[in-house]
Parts: structure tokens; C-alpha cells; sequence
């Protein structure tokens, strides 16, 4: 059992991916050099360094496809997020129907480009900030509106964001309910 071993659990990857991220999180954890990388991405990530530079220096010295890294970087910060989420005393069950968001863009990324991994990297972040969640059948985040509506609503006011996941039909009941 490796450090990810969890995460792809959380994130409910199919078996073969879970297999494949298993191995070469293993050889990346073997390889003095590629494993630094990937832990200074982590810290970076978490503290608003440049986490793109590890990543892109992994992907070349590993051989691995960016988009593959990239995944593998998200499963490998989802240890942190697990602590993070404990302390703000969010659950478990929250944490796991959030990550789920990583299988659909992973199987995205496999239909588009077939390969295992993301190629919408940039989305995940605010996940990782506690700042989107998905309560069922959505997704939701604060954010601050970025134009005025009518005169109901000024520039700045907070509202939700909602967002439809790729996760199959969306049947009125789902939405419903997750509202």
C-alpha cells in the first residue's frame, strides 16, 4: 500500500487506472530525484508556490505524459486535503463525493486523449482550497459576482457558483436534491 493507495479509493478510480497511477507512483517514489520533485509540488500546491515548474521538471526527467503528472500530483495531495478537511470538521463522505470530480475528468481525459491523467489541471485547485464542494449531484462555490445584475446584485456581491460534473444524466429529482 503507497501513499496514494487511499486517494484512488477517494477518488473512485476504475481498477486499471488504479493500477497504472500505482505503479508509477511507485517508481516515482524509488527515484531519489523524481520523488523530491513531487513532494515540493505538494508543498508548493499548499502554499502558493510555483508547483508547475516541479511538475513539468517530473514529466521530462520521469517520461511521463504532463497530463499523467498532473493526476498524479492531485492524488498525491489529497493526504494533505484529508487533514484539511478534518480540521475544518468536514466529512469524509463530503471529501470523497468532491474528489469524484478527479474520475470524471480522468475518464475525460482518457476518451479525449487516451491517456490516464487531467487536462484541465487548473479546475482542481479551488477543490484543494475548500472552496468547492459537490453536494450531490453538483457542484458548488462562493464567489464574488464580476458584474453588476440590475440593480439587485453590485459587483462583488457574494452568490453561488453552481457547476454541472460530467457525472452522467441529470435528472430534475438530482438537482433537487442537491439544492
Amino acid at each position: 500500500m503507497s501513499r496514494i493507495t487511499e486517494a484512488l479509493e477517494i477518488a473512485g478510480f476504475p481498477e486499471d487506472a488504479k493500477a497504472y497511477f500505482e505503479k508509477i507512483y511507485l517508481t516515482i517514489e524509488a527515484n531519489e530525484e523524481l520523488h523530491r520533485h513531487l513532494l515540493a509540488s505538494e508543498v508548493y500546491y499548499y502554499e502558493n508556490g510555483d508547483y508547475t515548474a516541479e511538475l513539468k521538471q517530473l514529466a521530462e526527467k520521469s517520461g511521463l505524459h504532463p497530463y499523467t503528472v498532473e493526476m498524479l500530483h492531485l492524488l498525491f495531495c489529497i493526504d494533505r486535503l484529508k487533514g484539511i478537511y478534518k480540521e475544518h470538521g468536514y466529512s469524509m463522505k463530503l471529501l470523497k463525493d468532491s474528489m469524484a470530480d478527479l474520475r470524471y475528468k480522468l475518464e475525460e481525459c482518457k476518451a479525449v486523449h487516451g491517456i490516464w491523467g487531467t487536462f484541465v489541471f487548473w479546475w482542481f485547485k479551488r477543490f484543494y482550497e475548500c472552496k468547492t464542494f459537490k453536494l450531490g449531484r453538483l457542484e458548488f462555490e462562493w464567489e464574488e459576482l464580476e458584474f453588476d445584475y440590475d440593480e439587485t446584485l453590485k459587483k462583488g456581491a457574494p452568490v453561488i457558483n453552481c457547476h454541472i460534473p460530467s457525472a452522467g444524466p441529470l435528472h430534475p429529482e438530482l438537482v433537487e436534491e442537491a439544492l
